[in-house]
């Protein structure tokens, strides 16, 4: 098995055919969870992680956070309301969210949406 970068979107590989063909919509699928996702292709962690990393040259984890945050960014942008959003991407709590958003683009989302439309909270 492999995984492999085709037409801007990650493809899980087996021999000789395609086991999934969208790894980002099967993450969001899944609610980015790492066993869920594995379930879904039928794979144990411990090896998925192996490939993953081989291929990808990040975890799993890190490949799935990263994933959520862009997911985020989108919903935001479109007008979803940031507590939607925290339920939407599997966030024990709207302030979890805020502060994984913040650890990742360097503002807390509301700050992010004033920033980026000139909007005032």
């Amino acid at each position: 098995m492999r995984i492999a970068r085709v037409e801007y979107r990650w493809r899980v590989l087996g021999f000789g055919h395609v086991i999934h063909d969208c790894l980002e919509k099967l993450a969001y699928e899944q609610g980015y969870r790492l066993g869920a996702l594995c379930g879904e292709l039928g794979l144990g962690e411990r090896h998925f992680r192996e490939v993953f990393l081989r291929d990808v040259g990040l975890t799993p984890k890190e490949w799935l956070d990263g994933e959520r945050m862009v997911a985020a960014r989108r919903l935001l942008l479109s007008g979803v309301d940031p507590v939607v959003i925290s339920d939407q991407l599997g966030f024990s709590h709207p302030n979890s969210f805020r502060r994984a958003f913040r650890a990742t683009y360097g503002v807390a989302p509301v700050r992010f949406l004033e920033c980026r439309f000139g909007l005032e909270a």
